[in-house]
């Protein structure tokens, strides 16, 4: 896989909580990565949509309203070519072993828990922009 520069990769937090998107935005202003927020699944789901972005890095959390964490895997997983350059990244307090009961586990590329560790959330994110 060729790797694009940093500055060509969306960054789109979705969280429901304000101070969880702040918290992650301020823990990756060191990487040269366009960001956006969405506060639920739907926003989330527009914003990839509209994207103009070679590659976006979706961190995203579980549990919100409207629609949740789940259901935009589900919905991602549902369109595999419309979201070829999408890559998620989930970031919520749930236990990964629980999640992965739910079968969605396959179809996300990183899992990071509540509360973040900054250099493993760093970490994750290059990771997924390669």
């Amino acid at each position: 896989m060729n790797t694009l520069p940093l500055s060509d990769c969306l960054i789109l937090i979705t969280d429901d909580d304000m101070i969880n998107r702040v918290v992650l935005k301020h823990m990756l202003k060191e990487l040269d990565m366009n960001m956006e927020e969405a506060s639920d699944g739907a926003e989330c789901l527009n914003a990839i949509r509209n994207s103009k972005a070679k590659r976006i890095i979706v961190l995203l959390d579980l549990n919100m309203p409207v629609m949740d964490g789940l259901e935009v895997i589900k919905h991602i997983k549902s369109q595999p070519s419309a979201f070829e350059h999408t890559r998620i990244i989930v970031v919520s307090a749930s236990l990964y072993s629980h999640f992965a009961k739910s079968g969605l586990g396959d179809h996300i590329h990183a899992y990071v828990e509540k509360p973040v560790d900054k250099e493993h959330l760093l970490t994750k994110v290059i990771e997924c922009s390669i």
